[in-house]
Order: C-alpha cells, then sequence, then structure tokens
C-alpha cells in the first residue's frame, strides 16, 4: 500500500495532473514547443548575408528607426509614409542594445520570441472558443507553421502584427462575455496599436463593433451598448491621435496615421499589375513615381496615387474586377507570393523550415474547414451535433467522412496552381538581392557570382537590376536636364535623393 500511495504521489503525476487542470502549464509548455524550431532558425540564419544587411523593406524599417534615434522618436520632418509602431520597436532595440550587428540580432531575437508568445495566445483562443483539445492543436500547428517561423525572422512587422491581432482576438472574446467599459476601452487601444502597424487592421473596428451588437444587444441595451462603443472608439483614438497631430502640425493636412495607402492602392490597381507583384515590375515604376514629383504632388502623394488606382477602376471597370477575383484565389493558394526575400529560398537554405511540416496550404483547408463549421461555436455545440448523429439512427463516421471528404476537396482548391505562379517563380530577384547583401559587405566575388546566378536565372531583367549595384544609368532610361528626375537612384545610401527628402525612411520611395 505505502508503495502505491508513493507511486500515486510521485512529482511526475503531480506534474502530469497539473499540466491537465491548470491553463498557465499548458501555454508555458506550447510556448516552449514553439522556441525550440524558432532559435534553431535563428542559429541556421545568423550567416546569411541578408542576416546584417537587409534589403528592401527590412532595411527601409532599420533605416528609420536609425533616424528616430537620432531625434529623439521624433523622425524627420515629414509626414509618417508607413504605419511608425515597428519602427519604433527597432528604435527601441536599437537604444537598448546599440546600433549595428547587436541590434540586428536582437530585434530577430525579440521577434522570434514574440512569435512563440502568440503561439501560446492562439492556444488561450481556441481553448476559449472550443475547448482546451482545440486549443492545444491551435498552439501546436501555430508553432509547426513553417512560413510564419519565416516572415518572424525577417525584419518586418508580421511578428509584432500577429502578435496584437491574436491579443485583439483574445481581448475581444473576454470582452463579450465579461462587457465592461474598461474592457472595450483595452480592445480599442490593442486595435489602435495594430492600426499603427498596419493601417488596414483598423477595419476590425466594423468587426468589432458588429460583434458588439450582435452579441451583447440582448444584455446591454441600446444605452449600454453605446457606451461600451464609445469607449472601444475612444481606445482607438487615444492610441493614433498623437501621430495624427504630428503629421497635422508638420504638412497642415488631415493624414490619419501614414501617407502610403494611396501608393500601396496604386501598386494593386493599375494596368500593369499582375495581382502578386509588390511594385510594377520594369523602368516604367521608377518614371511613373517621379511623375508626382514633377508634379509638384511629392508631398501630397497619397491623394495622388489614390486618384490614378480609381482612374483604374473607372476606365477598365472590368480588368479591375477580374484583378480582384484574381487577388482573392491567390490570397487562399498554397503557393507563397515572394515579397522581399521569398519563402522557397529561405526553405532551401533553411533545414528548420522544410522540417516543420504545415505550411499555408494546410492551414487554410483547415481554417476553410473550420469556417465552413462555424455554427459550432464551442465543443459542447460539436458534441451535441454529433450525439443527435447517434442518437438519430444516422452513423457517426458518416460525419467523419463527410468532413474528410470536404478538407480533401478544400486541399485540392488551395493546392491547385490556377495561374502557374510555381512555373515563372522570380528566383532571380532572390539572387539579386542576395548580391547587393553581398556588395554591401563589400564581398566582390561572391556579389559578382549571385548577380551572375541573377542574370543567368532571368536573363530579361538584367539590365534594368544590374544598374543598380553598378551605379550605371540605364540604357532605357530618358535623358532629362533636371538632376531630379534625371538621375537614377542607387542603393547607397550616400546616393542622391529626390527633392523634399532628407530620408528614404519617410517616404514611399522607399519601396523599390
Amino acid at each position: 500500500m505505502s508503495q502505491t500511495a508513493t507511486a500515486d504521489n510521485s512529482p511526475s503525476r503531480g506534474l502530469r495532473e497539473r499540466f491537465r487542470g491548470d491553463w498557465r502549464y499548458q501555454m508555458g509548455a506550447i510556448i516552449a514547443l514553439a522556441l525550440i524550431p524558432r532559435m534553431a532558425y535563428l542559429a541556421q540564419i545568423v550567416h546569411w548575408p541578408f542576416f546584417y544587411f537587409p534589403v528592401l523593406d527590412s532595411r527601409t524599417q532599420y533605416q528609420w528607426a536609425e533616424s528616430l534615434v537620432r531625434t529623439l522618436g521624433m523622425g524627420t520632418p515629414e509626414v509618417m509614409a508607413k504605419p511608425p509602431l515597428y519602427a519604433y520597436f527597432l528604435a527601441l532595440n536599437q537604444a537598448l542594445f546599440g546600433q549595428g550587428n547587436p541590434s540586428l540580432f536582437s530585434a530577430r531575437l525579440l521577434q522570434l520570441a514574440l512569435s512563440a508568445v502568440t503561439c501560446g495566445l492562439a492556444y488561450l483562443v481556441g481553448k476559449r472558443v472550443f475547448g482546451t483539445t482545440a486549443g492545444i492543436a491551435a498552439g501546436i500547428l501555430a508553432a509547426a507553421y513553417s512560413p510564419g517561423v519565416f516572415n518572424d525572422g525577417e525584419l518586418l512587422d508580421t511578428a509584432l502584427a500577429a502578435f496584437l491581432a491574436t491579443s485583439l482576438l483574445l481581448l475581444v472574446l473576454r470582452a463579450l462575455d465579461d462587457p465592461s467599459p474598461n474592457r472595450w476601452l483595452g480592445c480599442g487601444m490593442v486595435l489602435g496599436l495594430l492600426g499603427l502597424t498596419r493601417g488596414n487592421m483598423l477595419l476590425l473596428a466594423f468587426w468589432a463593433l458588429g460583434l458588439l451588437a450582435v452579441y451583447l444587444r440582448g444584455r446591454l441595451g441600446v444605452k449600454g451598448l453605446i457606451r461600451r462603443a464609445a469607449m472601444f472608439v475612444l481606445g482607438i483614438l487615444l492610441i493614433i491621435l498623437p501621430i495624427t497631430a504630428r503629421n497635422f502640425l508638420i504638412s497642415g493636412r488631415f493624414v490619419l496615421i501614414a501617407s502610403n495607402a494611396g501608393i500601396n492602392l496604386y501598386t494593386g490597381n493599375n494596368p500593369q499589375a499582375d495581382g502578386y507583384s509588390p511594385i510594377p515590375a520594369g523602368i516604367e515604376w521608377e518614371r511613373t513615381w517621379y511623375a508626382a514629383i514633377d508634379a509638384g504632388v511629392f508631398d501630397v502623394t497619397d491623394r495622388y496615387w489614390t486618384g490614378r488606382a480609381l482612374e483604374f477602376w473607372r476606365t477598365q471597370p472590368g480588368k479591375a474586377l477580374l484583378l480582384l477575383l484574381k487577388k482573392a484565389v491567390l490570397y487562399w493558394n498554397a503557393y507563397e507570393i515572394p515579397n522581399n526575400v521569398s519563402y522557397e529560398w529561405g526553405r532551401e537554405h533553411a533545414s528548420v523550415l522544410r522540417l516543420l511540416p504545415l505550411r499555408f496550404g494546410g492551414l487554410a483547408a483547415l481554417g476553410l474547414l473550420g469556417m465552413a463549421f462555424g455554427g459550432w461555436r464551442t465543443r459542447r455545440a460539436a458534441a451535441r451535433a454529433w450525439r443527435r448523429d447517434r442518437t438519430g439512427g444516422r452513423r457517426p463516421w458518416l460525419t467523419l467522412l463527410g468532413c474528410g471528404a470536404l478538407l480533401l476537396a478544400m486541399w485540392t482548391v488551395v493546392h491547385a496552381d490556377w495561374y502557374g505562379l510555381k512555373k515563372v517563380r522570380k528566383a532571380n530577384r532572390d539572387w539579386f538581392y542576395l548580391g547587393q547583401s553581398y556588395h554591401r559587405a563589400k564581398r566582390g566575388p561572391e556579389a559578382k557570382a549571385a548577380l551572375m546566378k541573377a542574370v543567368e536565372v532571368n536573363p530579361s531583367s538584367a539590365p534594368w537590376r544590374l544598374h543598380r549595384i553598378t551605379a550605371k544609368r540605364p540604357p532605357c532610361w530618358p535623358r532629362s536636364s533636371s538632376p531630379t528626375t534625371g538621375r537614377w537612384m542607387t542603393s547607397s545610401p550616400s546616393s542622391s535623393r529626390p527633392r523634399g527628402s532628407s530620408d528614404t525612411m519617410s517616404r514611399p520611395s522607399a519601396r523599390r
């Protein structure tokens, strides 16, 4: 008996019981599990030239953070060109760890750690809605999501935005259960922070207010709904208004957060847009950008590019609608569309990404399946439906078979290469940017080899890409007497910049 009692009271048994009954142990285990592949990935990418010599948007954000550190958080005397929260995150990191290599390493370390915490928050969301088992599954799936690990290791706002979005979802769920005004104030403040990371996320305010009206109308009444909606909006404004006030004092114009909405709208809505390229390819894009400067509207580029995008919809509505449909299909497609450094290139050079089992195709199929059964808001509702199958004469395995068939169909749809993107993967971009990083690292032979590889993969893109390294005028660039519009911008930070721009971090032209 004593041996049995000793076995029953063993420390391992007590730990198992605490793990089963305490959400904090479960969340800690999921975060620890998520940290394993992320720290292994960090150890592998620390040797990449992109790590200490970032390119494109990553370089833009880092240089913007350097400007914020120099000016004690004020930045350049211009309207914010991008939502600034991630730049402030990098600036705080630089203030704590210094500029250069230490801050580049610590920024990625913090982002990957934040990504692991997001996996823990995903567990809490799943547990709150569907139960403990579903929550654990959600946390494990998030931990094993390979593109998520890759993107969270880049100097981009992905990790911060995912953390804030998951936090917002969890807070809204709690506010629906306990709708105190302070909880809705907190939800608004988190959404404000998310909007300062990615401006289009402010559209989630309509989603949150819709949930408030649908789920709490009977409990709170009209006055209660209005009070909580007002607190929610107040929370958003408390976070955003300081940036809006700064933009107004500098420019005299009302710019809510940043002036990049128009350029992003035009990027995806113009006659040359293909639905997946971050900018229109080729020399014509640069000509179009400088057209705004020549028109004397550099300080109002947001309205300029918005007007160009709306003109495209007005003059070519059929083409615009087909382009919108293509974007919707590509959004749910398993193919990872390259942005700065492509995921496929990272997967080829980091074994951790290849070992992680889950990619967007599997995640999208499971997500669509969950949306198809979205009426089962809780695990108990799903259990009641299962019992109805058994007691009503239907066979439960038929339900499972139907779910499996639906999952297989969704898997097939999201993995189909509808537009042949896998055949036209722009691997030359990866090699070009690799050569650019080697060039900045003063590693000439490696830079030359990477650029020659870019030419080999896609010779047609070489003339307008290689000049950025060689600092030569492209043969098709028009001659101009204006030093602003006639000079091609190189990748060197000391190169000439358009007038009205004292720093590449404060204007949309940094999106090359």
